[in-house]
């Protein structure tokens, strides 16, 4: 082809392709296109497709290829700048407000300040956590006041599905295993439920870029637990501004089955910490606090 003027561009373009540094030798070969077969919404590009997009650009435009597991972690050190590009949005936790750090009903008191980005969270020994087990409810999570996003530190026991958005093109959410929810109770009775989900905004304790080569997590970020391994920091910004959160509780999933295969295996999410970040008042202005 080349030999007859055209010039080139890989499609179905992947960062691991093969003989790469031949291939692009080629003067009529101009670069390459990673393909994405279902709706170009942020859920769908953000979850699936930042190792192929990332990795493919590290290939265009610089002279390097970086092994599986050394992208992998690369991929998921630039998620929180992909996130706020592909999302236009900052988490409040990066705008200076002030946190809280919220006492969880495990045994002993905190004993460590661990940071993911700006947030700040106190863990206590390596297996102070609320395990929750498929089907099971966690103790309640005491809150008590009006915060502009929650920041949950946790991870599940095993690992779980996380497949293609195109699979399940009538529900792009189904594709990642549900591992279940957390129930944000309100002081003046409203419950909102935040979907937890393999892939999207959790992966398993004993996950490392090494061990788990093209596995990233979108919405959360990882967290080395000393003693504990690795636990992801989600932050859930409160869609009610103003109105005091009473507690938080988190409802594990069972027998959760996409269109896509069998039933959700038991599994567990380990509830490490937990975090808010409080709003901004002006001089004169009231928080609304529940006493």
């Amino acid at each position: 082809v080349s030999e007859w003027g055209f010039p080139q561009i890989y499609g179905n373009f992947e960062p691991h392709i093969q003989n790469w540094a031949r291939r692009s030798a080629r003067a009529s070969v101009l670069g390459g296109a990673p393909s994405a077969w279902a709706a170009t919404t942020e859920f769908n590009l953000g979850k699936d497709l930042m190792y192929q997009f990332l990795g493919c650009a590290n290939l265009l435009w610089s002279k390097h290829e970086l092994a599986e597991n050394d992208l992998t972690a690369t991929v998921q050190a630039m998620m929180p700048v992909v996130r706020l590009r592909l999302s236009g949005r900052l988490p409040f936790s990066s705008l200076g407000d002030p946190q809280v750090a919220l006492k969880l009903p495990t045994p002993g008191a905190a004993q460590t300040k661990l940071r993911s980005g700006a947030v700040t969270f106190e863990v206590g020994a390596a297996d102070a956590v609320i395990k929750t087990p498929s089907g099971a409810t966690s103790e309640i999570v005491a809150v008590g006041q009006d915060v502009s996003s929650l920041v949950f530190l946790h991870a599940c026991e095993k690992r779980a599905r996380n497949s293609m958005s195109y699979r399940l093109i009538m529900n792009f959410e189904d594709t990642a295993d549900l591992l279940g929810h957390y129930e944000v109770r309100y002081q003046d009775g409203f419950v909102a439920t935040i979907p937890i989900r393999y892939g999207v905004n959790i992966l398993e304790q004993s996950w490392t870029a090494a061990t788990r080569p093209q596995s990233y997590c979108y919405l959360a970020d990882p967290v080395e637990v000393a003693g504990g391994g690795t636990f992801f920091a989600f932050e859930w910004t409160n869609p009610r501004l103003g109105k005091p959160i009473k507690s938080v509780v988190f409802k594990a999933s069972s027998g959760f089955k996409t269109a896509m295969g069998p039933p959700l295996a038991e599994n567990a999410v380990w509830w490490k910490a937990l975090s808010a970040v409080k709003p901004r008042h002006g001089p004169g202005m009231k928080s609304n606090t529940e006493d």
